[in-house]
């Protein structure tokens, strides 16, 4: 392929890469219920593993709407890849801020 044969240059969401991302979440979610099992049980919240969860279906709904009509070589839904890629990286942004740990200030 060409520069001009491509349908769309940067980066664009695919059936793979969701399904990937649900079955982690799946995976995430099946230890976040054990995690008294865990080596480190601290070092998960629910709270992260679900909005981990969250941003992989609307990772999933982007990859729907970016799929590239054969006939037209258009997306199916441009505001449904949008909005899922957005919310999906909001969905992990806030779940990585949740995740940090406090880092003492040696002041006490």
């Amino acid at each position: 392929m060409t520069g001009s044969d491509t349908p769309a240059a940067g980066w664009r969401p695919d059936a793979g890469g969701s399904i990937l991302f649900l079955v982690s979440s799946a995976l995430a979610l099946v230890a976040a219920a054990r995690r008294h099992e865990l080596w480190d049980p601290l070092a998960r919240t629910w709270h992260g593993t679900w909005l981990n969860a969250a941003g992989s279906v609307f990772f999933a709904v982007s990859a729907v709407g970016a799929f590239v009509v054969p006939s037209t070589q258009t997306l199916l839904d441009a505001a449904a890849a949008n909005a899922g890629t957005l919310a999906g990286a909001s969905c992990f942004l806030v779940a990585a801020l949740l995740s940090r740990r406090a880092i003492p200030s040696g002041k006490e």
